[in-house]
């Protein structure tokens, strides 16, 4: 029998696993590192500012988005 997949507990999985590698996501506003890894998409333009700090967001499109 199939199971269910609860794609928001993968996804949050998935942000937990990339925080906990820390040559790639920091705390403390290092250089060439992620700040801020969110499940789900960016609402609204002030999400996706070209000022904010180095971001990933973890979702399950295959489409890619870019800022402008």
């Amino acid at each position: 029998m199939a199971s269910e997949l609860n794609h928001n507990t993968i996804k949050s999985t998935i942000v937990a696993i990339l925080k906990a590698n820390f040559a790639l996501y920091t705390t403390t506003a290092e250089a060439d590192k992620l700040q801020s890894i969110d499940v789900g998409f960016p609402s609204g333009k002030s999400a996706l500012d070209d000022k904010m700090p180095p971001y990933a967001f973890v979702r399950n499109f295959d489409t890619s988005f870019e800022t402008t």
